[in-house]
């Protein structure tokens, strides 16, 4: 991700990484029936032979994936910046792999089965129509199904009690900011998660990014379960 200068808003040859160092969880158990991923997508329980949906900006990749080896099938989804503009559609499947790597435009991309977790990381702010990207994720979401995502936000200007409150400034100049190389933060996010499936957690904080002063942009990550009746 390129990152520019307050002043001239010139790019800077950096890529910014996330602040945050996190432990792999190992299973407490020499075979269980679930187990979970290094971060961000540990606090998601996969089941055993789940198959995982996971979409990806062109700068995270399948290489935030980890370890598959427990699953039976994972489509990394790469969603291409800016926007959807260069969706090709194609997939490839490493020999001996159980991962398929795809190029698709995320509000229309459809594995072949219903799937028990889909995840984006740092995908919807890639997607001007994020809304119908999270639709088309919960369409097929397994019921009972996981969703996990991670991305850069703000809040809206008075949320409701209990989630994290952004003062004008970082509301003004974030979204601006990430603007520029065509990635779009939004306060609704956040809200739309939380209207489709049932939250299991919900983190808030923020990611520093290299050269820039301050507190860092705001960043959350949802966990959320398809309710079984829906």
């Amino acid at each position: 991700m390129s990152a520019f200068s307050e002043s001239g808003v010139e790019p800077i040859d950096t890529v910014p990484t996330l602040d945050t160092q996190v432990d792999r969880v190992e299973p407490k158990e020499a075979a269980p029936p679930e187990f979970r991923l290094a971060s961000p997508w540990d606090g998601i329980a996969f089941p055993e032979g789940a198959i995982w949906v996971h979409f990806s900006g062109e700068e995270s990749g399948a290489s935030v994936i980890g370890d598959t080896s427990r699953l039976e099938k994972v489509y990394s989804v790469v969603v291409p910046s800016p926007g959807l503009a260069s969706y090709s559609g194609s997939e490839t499947t490493s020999s001996g792999s159980n991962v398929v790597t795809v190029s698709a435009d995320a509000t229309e991309y459809t594995p072949e089965e219903e799937v028990d977790v889909v995840t984006f990381d740092h995908a919807l702010t890639a997607i001007p129509d994020w809304f119908s990207a999270i639709d088309n994720a919960w369409n097929f979401l397994k019921p009972g199904g996981i969703i996990g995502v991670l991305d850069y936000y703000v809040s809206r200007p008075d949320p409701e009690s209990g989630y994290a409150r952004h003062a004008w400034p970082t509301r003004t100049f974030w979204p601006l900011w990430f603007a520029r190389r065509d990635r779009f933060l939004s306060p609704d996010h956040v809200p739309y998660l939380h209207d489709l499936f049932e939250r299991c957690s919900l983190g808030e904080d923020r990611a520093h990014i290299p050269y820039l002063p301050g507190e860092g942009v705001p960043r959350y990550t949802f966990v959320g379960r398809k309710r079984d009746e829906d």
